[in-house]
């Protein structure tokens, strides 16, 4: 009965997953070094999440573990001098690197694994992987998008390679392997992430250019880019030369000295740029899907990638109708690919079954009532049993409180665990959160959670949507009742809830509907900008107090703001900076091999 550690330890959102059979079931536990380390999108060496998935499962050592599978994000990877990961090429450069670059190395180069076996996994197939394998389908397309692309074919636990190309790796089309290295172009999420850059912000923003583009109807269509007709080929996709010209044209592009910030983008040029860009997509992902259908003959699709995410492009897919279900990994960018590299690596060691239908994303730990009652002491927080009844009038009040209960959800989509929830029927409530409490651009949109049974009352759709990663139209009836979650264009990114998947959050929202009549919250992550989203007790504390929250529930309580604010603030954010930073040395210590370690460290520091 394996048991299997994925892992993603190079480039932005590193992270671990463990995966073990029971001999019945398969449970998983999973986490993003970001959650833990509190530095979003985390290039760290993921030894957070390595310990905090092995103490799940009561284990200590990775030698306890069947397999190692490891993201290879290259085809370069790993060097034959090398134990694993970064090649022993690199090494002259790793002190211009910097810091953090040099500890994953020195980790990376020292871990004492034992005997345990160590594999990789093609990138670009762990995001296949992580979408099949939890679709509950016996067969399906699976397709790809994001800085690589690829369609695949799933049947049982075989997941077989049609189309694939990226991270310099073979050129696979229709099953053969065409070219040794895959062609230099720009795909449709390399030209989306360009798009968003033009407008001012970091890669990972990809959601404001969604945001702003659903504005296209409040000004005149006029397309600013060279976008070809001729861009396809097979499944690759190339936008290279409307890049060319946009390097050329730079000047019609110019955000960075926008007058009025990030908000002064609702204008016609930056909101045609955006509209533009999001029409592209569409064609593209909907282009792809056909082909995945001709290509595997499945009426079932499943999707993987940070293309993924686009909760409106995963709408046009679905109502295409091509595929008679579709199933879209919520953790579809590089913060899954642990748990697709855990997948692989569970079958290559001999695994057998297929794990249950992913119907929630609630794949990390728990914490204890008695450790929160003595954290809460600590710094002063008035504490007070949980009465649901009590938080659903306060929101409908118009209190916005943090929820942070239960497992945390695997993924950059709050739902309802880690959340910041307020009351959707006020019209000003969205402007309020995004201004004072997230501290973000006016014009984002925030999600709703619904009732999964009152879902069809309030929003188009027939089918039910948990991960809230599919876009649906407001019922026209119902736009002024809930227009604190309705973006512009009448659309919402909805998620439904069901008892059996978060018995807790269901009671809120009863109780919610109770409360004001509505069977809906407003649902945003719960985090500050530019913060990952909330993990431990101390972050969920912490945040509640720099984001301004009315409430916090923390588990089986309810947390009042304590009186001196901000000397607990000041004394809570230092002690988890410097637990963090103590507590990655002792796994250190704990992961390595320290002779090696200290020895390949002075190497280091001899040869500067």
């Amino acid at each position: 009965m394996p048991c299997v550690l994925g892992l993603k330890v190079h480039g932005h959102d590193t992270g671990a997953s463990i995966i073990r059979d029971s001999g019945d079931d398969i449970e998983i536990v999973a986490i993003s070094e970001a959650r833990l380390d509190r530095i979003k999108h985390s290039y760290a060496y993921p030894l957070h999440s390595i310990a905090y998935c092995l103490d799940a499962f009561g284990l200590e050592k990775l030698s306890q573990v069947d397999l190692i599978c490891i993201d290879a994000h290259d085809e370069n990877w790993p060097d034959p001098d090398s134990q694993f990961g970064l090649d022993n090429a690199r090494k002259g450069l790793v002190n211009s690197w910097g810091a953090d670059w040099r500890n994953s190395y020195l980790i990376e180069q020292n871990l004492d694994v034992g005997a345990t076996q160590i594999e990789f996994a093609n990138h670009i197939d762990c995001h296949a992987a992580s979408a099949f394998y939890l679709s509950g389908f016996d067969e399906a397309a699976v397709l790809v998008m994001e800085g690589g692309q690829g369609i695949y074919r799933g049947s049982g636990v075989e997941l077989t390679v049609i189309d694939r190309a990226g991270y310099d790796g073979p050129l696979i089309n229709n099953g053969k392997q065409i070219a040794t290295t895959s062609p230099s172009l720009v795909n449709p999420s390399i030209f989306y992430d360009i798009i968003t850059k033009l407008m001012g912000y970091d890669t990972f923003s990809c959601g404001k250019t969604m945001a702003l583009a659903a504005f296209g109807e409040h000004f005149q269509s006029k397309d600013l880019l060279p976008i070809s007709n001729d861009r396809f080929r097979d499944f690759l996709i190339d936008y290279t030369p409307v890049c060319t010209w946009i390097g050329q044209n730079l000047k019609k592009f110019d955000s960075v000295g926008h007058p009025k910030g990030p908000n002064g983008l609702v204008d016609e040029h930056w909101v045609n740029l955006a509209r533009q860009t999001q029409e592209a997509l569409y064609k593209d992902m909907l282009y792809l899907s056909k082909l995945a259908h001709r290509k595997t003959g499945s009426s079932h699709l499943c999707m993987g990638g940070g293309t993924a995410l686009s909760c409106v492009t995963n709408r046009r897919i679905i109502d295409s109708e091509r595929f008679e279900k579709v199933f879209i990994q919520p953790a579809a960018s590089d913060e899954g690919n642990p748990l697709g590299a855990a997948l692989l690596g569970y079958y290559r060691c001999g695994g057998k079954l297929r794990p249950a239908v992913m119907e929630h994303a609630y794949l990390g730990r728990s914490y204890h009532n008695a450790d929160l009652l003595g954290i809460t002491a600590r710094w002063g927080f008035p504490t007070r049993n949980l009465d649901e009844n009590e938080a659903a009038e306060l929101l409908a009040e118009g209190k916005v409180i943090g929820r942070s209960v239960g497992k945390a959800e695997y993924g950059p989509r709050a739902l309802g665990n880690r959340s910041i929830l307020a009351d959707p029927r006020q019209p000003e409530m969205k402007n309020y959160v995004n201004r004072e409490i997230k501290h973000r651009e006016e014009f984002r949109p925030f999600a709703p959670s619904v009732l999964a049974e009152a879902a069809s009352d309030y929003f188009v759709q027939s089918f039910e949507t948990p991960f809230m990663i599919v876009a649906s139209q407001v019922n026209k009836d119902k736009l002024k009742a809930i227009p604190s979650v309705t973006h512009v264009d009448g659309s919402s990114r909805v998620q439904t809830v069901r008892a059996e998947q978060n018995p807790g959050y269901y009671k809120l929202l009863k109780a919610f509907e109770k409360a004001s009549g509505a069977p809906v919250l407003l649902n945003t992550s719960f985090n500050d900008n530019g913060e990952p989203i909330v993990e431990t007790p101390e972050d969920a504390l912490l945040s509640f107090l720099t984001t301004g929250l009315d409430f916090l529930i923390l588990e089986d309580f309810l947390i009042e703001r304590p009186k001196n604010i901000s000397a607990v603030m000041a004394g809570l954010s230092e002690s988890i900076k410097k637990n963090k930073a103590e507590v990655y040395q002792t796994l250190i210590k704990r992961f390595c091999n320290m002779e090696r370690y200290n020895a390949c460290n002075l190497i280091f520091s001899l040869n500067p």
